[in-house]
């Protein structure tokens, strides 16, 4: 089994098993779609999580909005069908849970149902996260899409029948209309494979071939990069990692403040040094190096 490491960075990489008998196209296909499950997942549990504090989002027109002077003039100007979202009050067991930053309506779902929702997203991070790579943990299209579905469920619980969601909020959004979050961010790594290329070892993997052509057996792991087709050649990691340069440029630094010490040291203090005693190697051979004297 080959084990292909896709790293964007030191936050963003995975691992997905393969074999060498599958061709370049089959394999760009599953490093996109896991590479954008994982994208699709984070976007989707960062949604629930805000659902499960302070309810769905409101209105593109009132968000922000947290002051009755300033909500009061932009509901007038909403049409009569937006104007029932305005001043929404809880239904069931929800309660009132204010968001201070006024992009949600502040009604969240009983409490025990948002725990739930939490742990359920933590647990969803917890399996895209890039720390999975020191691990050795792999991905594949098939565990991501029953993590999605996991999510969705969680989402139906919490609104039945998706009552009480808006169709604008990002959960609803992202699960049932499948909308790529691409369409909602602007700054994610989105690929689609039909418009991307593997590179890896500064090559790009052709697509036709297989990649028994690039990889020697299968007891291999290799680094692999996507890149929008075109775009050239991806650039080169670094060869050491962010903390050793830190403490590179730390140790250099109190090198060069040292030296600057050195520099202006320039008196002669250090002839009253025991080990400047022209006469100490003479003393040391007589016994007399420490000898010590009283007059009277």
């Amino acid at each position: 089994m080959v084990i292909l490491h896709f790293k964007k960075n030191d936050l963003n990489q995975f691992l997905l098993e393969t074999t060498i008998t599958k061709s370049i196209d089959e394999i760009l296909v599953e490093l996109c779609e896991v590479n954008n499950l994982r994208i699709k997942i984070d976007k989707i549990a960062c949604s629930i999580e805000g659902l499960a504090e302070h309810g769905p989002l409101k209105l593109e027109a009132l968000r922000g909005l947290t002051c009755p002077d300033t909500i009061a003039p932009a509901v007038e100007m909403l049409s009569e069908a937006e104007k029932k979202y305005a001043y929404p009050i809880p239904e069931g067991g929800q309660r009132y849970n204010p968001d201070k930053t006024g992009y949600r309506i502040g009604i969240a779902p009983p409490e025990q149902v948002s725990k739930r929702m939490l742990e359920t997203c933590l647990e969803a991070k917890n399996l895209i996260h890039a720390r999975n790579v020191e691990y050795k943990k792999s991905l594949s299209s098939k565990q991501l899409k029953d993590q999605v579905e996991i999510l969705r469920g969680m989402v139906m619980i919490a609104y039945p029948a998706y009552h009480g969601l808006y169709e604008w909020d990002h959960a609803y959004m992202l699960l049932e209309q499948e909308v790529k979050p691409s369409e909602i961010y602007g700054d994610i790594e989105w690929y689609e494979s039909k418009e991307t290329v593997i590179w890896s070892c500064r090559k790009e993997w052709i697509r036709g071939k297989f990649l028994k052509d690039y990889v020697p057996n299968e007891k291999t792991k290799i680094v692999v990069k996507l890149q929008k087709e075109g775009s050239g050649q991806p650039v080169a990691e670094p060869q050491i990692d962010q903390e050793t340069h830190k403490q590179m440029l730390a140790y250099y630094y109190k090198k060069q403040e040292d030296q600057k010490v050195l520099e202006k040291d320039d008196g002669d203090e250090y002839m009253n040094s025991e080990w400047a005693n022209p006469n100490n190697l003479k003393n040391s051979l007589h016994g007399q190096s420490k000898v010590g004297f009283r007059l009277g």
